[in-house]
């Protein structure tokens, strides 16, 4: 490789620039019956109403959702969206257990033992986005949900 090549890669590298885009996250959350919506181990939202979720702003650094619901009765389920970059909405790559552990919602809890969410009343002919554990028919009442999330987004850029 000649001289000039090799500078001019250098240069090249030199001004690659690392930027990081912070990504605005909107969490619309709710449950049947009462939920506690949480961000990185910190609750952001209370609520008793499934029929109307609460909307938070989440701090651009959030890694980890997290959803403590307890069924009073009936049908239950947790539903969750959030926007970064795109819109997801809960799926069975949530992890969902019925026993509390202590730090659960927080980054640096490990949820290798925790289940897969398990997809709530869902039909041949009728999709859901709603969740629970695999005893979501009136076996777990109480359920902790978690799930992992980039909060943020670097991008690079060569000049």
């Amino acid at each position: 490789m000649s001289t000039r090549r090799l500078f001019i890669l250098f240069y090249l590298l030199t001004i690659t620039t690392f930027i990081q885009v912070d990504a605005k996250i909107v969490a619309r959350a709710t449950c049947d019956d009462d939920m506690l919506f949480y961000a990185d181990g910190v609750l952001m939202a209370s609520n008793n109403d499934w029929a109307r979720p609460k909307q938070v702003d989440l701090p651009d650094n959030t890694t980890v959702l997290g959803v403590h619901c307890v069924d009073t009765g009936g049908i239950s389920g947790i539903y969750v969206t959030y926007t970064l970059n795109q819109t997801y909405t809960t799926d069975t790559s949530w992890k969902c257990s019925a026993k509390f552990e202590e730090n659960w919602s927080t980054p640096g809890f490990e949820d290798g033992n925790w289940s897969a969410a398990s997809i709530v009343n869902e039909t041949l002919y009728y999709r859901t986005d709603w969740i629970w554990t695999a005893g979501y028919n009136g076996k777990d009442k109480v359920v902790y949900c978690r799930k992992k999330i980039k909060g943020w987004s670097l991008y690079y850029i060569t000049i």
